[in-house]
């Protein structure tokens, strides 16, 4: 099974560069062509942001939001934030991290954890200006709301991350 290193070789582009020059230069143009978008960096942290408005906004002004932020259990709200985590954790594994995890496992972690608490961030956000993020009144209502808002959120910031 030919090796992400192998497969570049073989491409045109760099073969001839790589046969040429070797050494040091053939570890450093492989690992900028094979390992980009693998660390987590700040054009990351803002795709994350617009990607988690995107879906955020809509999501956020919805009356169904509000009332079932009120009505559903912490269990019920523990188990879709566990599930939105799972998902962007399956995601952006299959999508930056499959063929090279090994050595990146912080950025993994760092990529998936802050994915979520900007999209959480985000969505008080939006629910304060709408004013229904009763933070002080009801912290557990204020709570499910934002887990509510951020589960489609998530997904939206991790596909418009995961496009270069």
């Amino acid at each position: 099974m030919p090796t992400d290193h192998d497969r570049l070789i073989q491409t045109h582009s760099v073969r001839w560069f790589v046969l040429l020059f070797g050494g040091p230069l053939t570890y450093a143009i492989v690992h900028y062509h094979v390992f980009k978008g693998v660390e987590f960096g700040l054009l990351d942290l803002a795709e994350i942001v617009v990607g988690a408005t995107v879906l955020a906004i809509p999501v956020a002004y919805t009356e169904e939001v509000w009332i079932l932020g009120e009505e559903i259990s912490n269990l019920k709200a523990s188990m879709v934030f566990v599930m939105s985590l799972l998902f962007t954790a399956a995601f952006t594994y299959a999508v930056f991290y499959r063929d090279h995890f090994k050595g990146y496992g912080d950025e993994f972690v760092k990529r998936l954890l802050s994915g979520y608490l900007v999209t959480l961030t985000i969505a008080a956000l939006i629910l304060f200006l709408v004013d229904k993020l009763p933070l002080f009144d009801d912290p557990g209502v204020a709570l499910r709301r934002m887990i509510l808002v951020a589960f489609p959120a998530t997904f939206s910031a991790t596909v418009v991350d995961s496009l270069k």
